[in-house]
């Protein structure tokens, strides 16, 4: 057998795969500062959906909490069974109100949008009602929320999940974002 015959189309296949590695890396991008990818309107859209669930929530509004989440959207509540749909949620987050009263403080760590879908990383701080001993006690949460552009350009909620975060307050994660 001829080698000379094998070394063209082998050569030709790691020049493809060179190139779909190329086209691949064209097609994605790094996290610009501020850790925001998306056009302005969507991001703006965003931030009022993210301020209508802190108003709502820290005035205990069920009912338009209800209404920043999909139909089929999906809840995964620490160390709990999924949630699922709009009235579930309602259901669950009354519950969640009722144990434990306070306010809530969100900082977005990154939001990134791909289409008519977007996701946001961030932290959250509950403030809970001040106990007996007349102390507030103050939770760190992580978050991340999957969010549904609707037809009218606004945002919903269709997945959420979030845990107690360990790290100190004021202590920041940080991570190499890469969007495609």
């Amino acid at each position: 057998m001829n080698r000379s015959c094998l070394a063209p189309p082998l050569f030709r296949l790691r020049v493809l795969a060179l190139a779909a590695l190329v086209l691949v890396g064209a097609g994605c991008r790094r996290a610009p500062e501020g850790g925001a990818a998306g056009s302005p309107a969507d991001l703006a859209a965003i931030d009022r959906l993210r301020s209508d669930y802190v108003a709502a929530r820290n005035e205990g509004d069920v009912d338009r909490l209800k209404e920043l989440w999909t139909a089929d959207g999906v809840l995964l509540p620490i160390d709990e069974p999924a949630v699922i749909g709009r009235e579930a949620i309602a259901e669950h987050i009354a519950d969640f109100l009722d144990q434990t009263p306070g306010t809530i403080s969100i900082e977005p760590d990154e939001t990134r949008v791909a289409g008519d879908w977007a996701f946001e990383r961030g932290s959250e701080t509950i403030t809970l009602e001040a106990d007996a001993s007349g102390e507030h006690v103050h939770l760190l949460i992580k978050y991340l929320a999957i969010l549904v552009r609707q037809p009218d350009g606004s945002w919903k909620v269709g997945r959420y999940m979030y845990n107690l975060d360990e790290s100190e307050p004021g202590e920041e994660e940080t991570a190499e974002s890469v969007t495609c």
